[in-house]
């Protein structure tokens, strides 16, 4: 029985890290592009302002899992490619703060999480239909 349990299991297939890399660096570019603009979008509008870096950073994780031309990229590549954004980011997050706020870093690593499988799993269903 474990043999049939065994081969009716998808066999796990390397990471593909050209997709990661390439997600990882939009989603920086948008964090980091998002960042810089916050300051403005706050003057501008005090509402948005108090979400903008929460939009910025939702949308630079859906663009980090967004698979490209000729890459397919599969649900755990799309959540690598989205928590390795965060990752690129955070040392500047942590140099102008002064500190790491654990809080902020984990709920914001699941939210790339969440979003890079979302995005995997969206873009897996649209390529089979």
């Amino acid at each position: 029985m474990s043999a049939e349990l065994a081969a009716s299991r998808p066999e796990r297939t390397p990471i593909d890290w050209v997709f990661v890399v390439r997600g990882a660096s939009r989603g920086l570019t948008v964090l980091l592009i998002g960042g810089a603009v916050q300051p403005w979008v706050g003057v501008l509008s005090r509402p948005l302002g108090f979400i903008w870096l929460a939009l910025v950073a939702v949308l630079a994780f859906a663009l980090a899992a967004r698979p490209h031309r000729g890459s397919a990229g599969s649900v755990r590549d799309c959540m690598t490619a989205a928590v390795a954004s965060y990752l690129l980011v955070l040392p500047l997050v942590v140099s102008a703060a002064g500190t790491l706020a654990v809080d902020q870093a984990f709920f914001t690593s699941l939210t790339a999480v969440v979003v890079g499988a979302f995005m995997g799993a969206f873009h897996r269903r649209r390529q089979s239909e």
